[in-house]
């Protein structure tokens, strides 16, 4: 009997890690998509060549769709280089 529970328990683990990690997969093709940022406020500083993103942000690449409270995007020649969300 305590077999068969160990293995129920690894059973669910398994089909729990397996629905969890599906929806965090990501294409290979989305770091070739296109941002759209919208946001309730956005500002851009040209010394840092950083723009910061305010009040319900919404950030989609591709499949990947990221919500937060704050973003700010570092550009490098024009291009953005990384983005850093924040809660």
């Amino acid at each position: 009997m305590k077999q068969n529970k160990i293995q129920a328990i690894f059973y669910c683990c398994a089909l729990l890690l397996g629905l969890i990690s599906s929806n965090v997969c990501a294409l290979e093709s989305d770091s070739e998509q296109p941002i759209t940022i919208d946001s309730n406020t956005a500002t851009y500083d040209d010394a840092t060549a950083t723009s910061i993103y305010t009040g319900n942000v919404i950030s989609v690449q591709g499949s990947i769709r990221v919500n937060s409270d704050k973003l700010v995007v570092y550009f490098v020649d024009g291009d953005a280089e990384k983005l850093v969300v924040k809660r």
